[in-house]
């Protein structure tokens, strides 16, 4: 049986608010991160940065100086710049020292950095470089020889693990994880902006990279909406 030309309308996703720690949940998960952890934990709610582009972030890329930090093909293939808190300057100084030994070892035995879009074919001492070499180095060259013995940075899943018992050992009864470091940020940006919050997400979408400030407006929801006004069950009068 003929039933003709149907069209159909595709049903929208349902909006689903992002979980986010209060700026007391962030210090107890950071509170229980050391090391890497703590700028791991530190880097995603401080700049808002993505699991990602946290893990792939290279020594070229933190810019002390100026307080800035440079994420490099993030998602979209877009690069942004981002404020860099105070509160991190020592701790990447002493992480970059720390960094240097290592480099020193690698470049000495060889065993190059991967680099993107077939760099190291155009510039063929860059995977050796200072420069290029990994904010977050993983514990060791790749094994795989289809692989080119390259070093890589960390993996994801060892960042995600470690946050992860972070945030257990902290009883945070939220479904989080790295992520929920950057929604925090986004949500506690947005509290602290002063004026117009229509020029406040603007900058937000810019920090956050992303592609429409539809997705950024997601946050707004989360701010808190009235609270001059008191729920009726805080008004019981004395009877």
């Amino acid at each position: 049986m003929e039933i003709g030309d149907i069209s159909f309308l595709r049903s929208r996703r349902a909006v689903r608010l992002p979980e986010v720690f209060s700026r007391q949940e962030v210090w107890r998960v950071l509170d229980r991160l050391s090391g890497e952890g703590w700028l791991w934990g530190a880097l995603m709610y401080g700049c808002g940065l993505r699991l990602e582009e946290c893990c792939s972030l290279r020594i070229k890329d933190v810019d002390i100086d100026r307080r800035l930090i440079t994420v490099r093909q993030g998602k979209g293939n877009k690069d942004r710049v981002v404020p860099l808190p105070a509160l991190l300057i020592e701790p990447l100084q002493k992480q970059i020292r720390n960094l240097e030994e290592l480099h020193a070892k690698y470049a000495a035995q060889r065993v190059p950095v991967s680099l993107p879009d077939r760099l190291d074919k155009k510039y063929p001492f860059a995977p050796y470089s200072w420069e290029w070499f990994w904010l977050f180095p993983a514990a060791g060259p790749c094994k795989d020889p289809k692989w080119g013995g390259c070093l890589y940075h960390v993996h994801n899943t060892a960042v995600q693990k470690r946050v992860r018992r972070a945030i257990l050992a902290a009883r945070i009864p939220k479904k989080a994880g790295c992520h929920t470091f950057r929604h925090s940020f986004a949500t506690h940006w947005l509290e602290n902006a002063e004026g117009n919050h229509e020029i406040a997400l603007k900058r937000l979408q810019e920090l956050l990279g992303h592609k429409d400030v539809k997705t950024t407006m997601v946050y707004l929801h989360l701010l808190p909406k009235l609270e001059n006004i008191a729920s009726p069950l805080d008004c019981r009068k004395a009877a």
